[in-house]
């Protein structure tokens, strides 16, 4: 059995929140610098947009057509 690419986005769909949740408490923590939190918290979001897009888009969003 093949899988297509857009199965993996479930797995980025659950470690993108992460990213973005570990970037938001060294922001309020202060542990890095401060560009550093901030990337991570860009980073997170952007994939928490872009997986949730494409897993609402192909999964979600498909199932009710």
């Amino acid at each position: 059995m093949r899988l297509k690419a857009e199965y993996f986005d479930w797995l980025g769909l659950l470690s993108f929140p992460f990213i973005l949740g570990c970037g938001a408490y060294i922001l309020y923590a202060g542990a890095l610098s401060t560009w550093a939190a901030w990337l991570l918290v860009a980073i997170g979001a952007g994939g928490v947009l872009v997986d949730g897009f494409i897993v609402y888009s192909y999964f979600i969003k498909k199932g009710k057509s």
